[in-house]
């Protein structure tokens, strides 16, 4: 197949679960800062998902997505938007 053994395959699994589970349990609570920032969970995922200047165009998912200098980069610019809008 692959070259991977079947204990590999399993280990692969589990750091791609393991991976999923840290983005989407450290994504919560800054989606609970963009709902009170923007005011609706839709406006929340267009956030996410649509180009931003501020990343060069890249999505802010994508620059997440990219690793931890990613998450830190967005971390800090929603703190910012934070600081900015109260």
């Amino acid at each position: 197949k692959d070259g991977h053994t079947g204990n590999e395959m399993v280990a692969l699994k589990v750091d791609k679960r393991e991976a999923i589970m840290e983005e989407v349990i450290t994504k919560v609570p800054l989606n609970r800062i963009l709902h009170r920032l923007l005011g609706n969970s839709q406006l929340v995922h267009e956030w996410w998902h649509r180009p931003n200047r501020a990343f060069n165009d890249d999505t802010p998912d994508e620059v997440y997505q990219s690793g931890e200098e990613g998450r830190r980069i967005v971390y800090n610019y929603i703190m910012f938007q934070v600081d900015y809008h109260t």
